[in-house]
């Protein structure tokens, strides 16, 4: 009995002690610090997106987020971008603490640790030039770049909060490039029970855009407008008997893609 109590006693010890060192210091809230970004995926759109400007780069966000130590320490906090995917001769700066930084070319440098170390008492905002300044040059290229945003602290680096921020330059609008573009749309998971996802993976910037849903028979099962930017749609399996199913999107009453549904 006594070596299960003290069995019993290393462990809530052990599970108090991990508590201690996995706890996060840092999150990132939106620029009115009350809505919590980290871990979230911030979509900026080229041209007409009224969180970014087109200043001397060609793609400025800037004062959107803040990064806030939530611990009872002074700690010091480093930025590090990491590439997911890029736009083709492209380059990216950014501002943390005391200076700007920049050019780096995703291709050649997928991982960058900004220099500034911003020291940060405990619940203050980390500042320096700004919170956090992103930019983007494009080069006159278009596509879709997606990079993180990690702020980790440099005694601790598993302490860290981290922001997903994809950067959308142009906006599809010319028949032939949406119908080349939505050849990457996506149904998942198929098969499907509950739901499925529709995902265009494009920004279409398009009026009469629909999601249409036909059994094997062609009858109309379900029917979406789409609203111009959107990607991704939830469809619940509600009233859809088990079987196969096509999924089309429509531009103009005209069918650019389908893909066989199985819903079980």
């Amino acid at each position: 009995m006594k070596i299960m109590k003290k069995l019993l006693l290393a462990l809530i010890v052990l599970f108090n002690l991990h508590a201690t060192v996995s706890a996060q210091s840092i999150e990132i809230y939106d620029r009115s610090g009350t809505t919590v970004l980290s871990g979230d995926t911030l979509t900026f759109w080229y041209p007409d997106d009224p969180n970014v400007s087109e200043g001397v780069f060609d793609f400025d966000a800037t004062d959107f987020a803040r990064v806030v130590n939530e611990s009872n320490d002074t700690i010091t906090i480093k930025l590090k971008r990491v590439v997911k995917s890029f736009i083709n001769a492209s380059e990216d700066f950014a501002c943390w603490g005391s200076n700007c930084y920049g050019p780096v070319d995703p291709a050649t440098t997928p991982v960058w640790d900004v220099n500034d170390l911003v020291v940060t008492n405990p619940g203050d905002t980390a500042a320096g030039l700004a919170p956090l300044q992103l930019y983007l040059d494009f080069n006159d290229n278009t596509g879709l770049a997606v990079y993180d945003y990690v702020f980790y602290d440099v005694d601790n680096p598993v302490d860290s909060a981290v922001l997903h921020v994809k950067w959308v330059v142009t906006l599809l609008t010319d028949v032939n490039e949406i119908a080349n573009a939505i050849k990457k749309m996506e149904v998942y998971p198929n098969p499907a029970v509950n739901q499925f996802t529709v995902d265009l993976n494009a920004g279409i910037q398009a009026d009469n855009q629909e999601i249409v849903i036909r059994d094997m028979l062609g009858k109309t099962i379900k029917r979406e407008r789409i609203n111009s930017r959107q990607e991704k749609f939830i469809f619940s399996t509600e009233g859809m008997t088990g079987g196969i199913y096509f999924v089309s999107y429509m531009l103009d009453g005209e069918v650019l893609k389908t893909s066989k549904l199985v819903v079980r």
